[in-house]
């Protein structure tokens, strides 16, 4: 998915026509060449300061759209699976109070297992989505970090009111060092105190609520 956006976002910027005209045509005759002999897909976009500006703002949209994504996959999965827990403490709590003979209906026990099954379900669910959109958020947060490095923004510089700051960005991130993306994705999908975190340990609390329903319901239909 990442590679598919780039290629396009490669193609979209590599096939625009600088503004100066004017100067793109000048340079194109200094150099004995016509402009219809060069082939447009060919334009190496990192050695384009203005390329790389333009691909840098395209891919830090997109980055904020994964993050729109994974937030609003968040608040459903929590929001469902909240309220099919609840549901399945209501119910049981329900049939309880109707007396044991309610929980010896083999319809009412299957009925009363769906709801924690559903429960364990959608946490699997939500953690390996949430998981899936964490890893395309992290791989454009790779790419965002590379075309920082090359736009020159973790150049040391002096600043007059900061004046022990050396970087623009904030010195964690200018010092910071990776051998590779893959690295770096597997180290945040492990790291503690993230929202995928925090996520799959809810919902991992979720899916142990479930499955203890399921014995509770269990044991509580086969009990004279």
């Amino acid at each position: 998915m990442i590679l598919c956006g780039l290629e396009l976002l490669y193609v979209k910027i590599a096939t625009r026509k600088p503004r100066n005209t004017r100067g793109y045509k000048e340079g194109m005759e200094k150099e004995g060449l016509e402009e219809s002999s060069v082939d447009s897909n060919s334009i190496n976009i990192l050695s384009s300061p203005e390329h790389l500006l333009t691909l840098y703002t395209e891919v830090s949209s997109n980055a904020k759209y994964v993050v729109e994504r994974i937030w609003a996959n968040a608040r459903f999965f929590s929001t469902a699976t909240s309220a099919l827990l609840a549901v399945t403490v209501a119910s049981i709590a329900s049939i309880e109070t109707a007396g044991m003979q309610a929980m010896k209906n083999p319809a009412i026990t299957a009925l009363l297992c769906l709801l924690p099954a559903m429960v364990v379900a959608m946490s699997m669910i939500g953690v390996c989505n949430l998981r899936r959109e964490y890893k395309r958020f992290l791989d454009w947060v790779t790419v965002i970090d590379k075309l920082q490095e090359k736009l020159g923004l973790y150049k040391r510089t002096q600043f007059r009111k900061y004046t022990h700051d050396k970087y623009l960005l904030p010195e964690r991130f200018a010092e910071s060092s990776v051998q590779s993306a893959r690295q770096f994705v597997e180290n945040a999908l492990q790291r503690r105190g993230s929202l995928y975190y925090y996520f799959r340990l809810l919902h991992i609390i979720y899916a142990g609520l479930g499955l203890v329903a399921v014995i509770v319901i269990v044991l509580r239909s086969t009990l004279p």
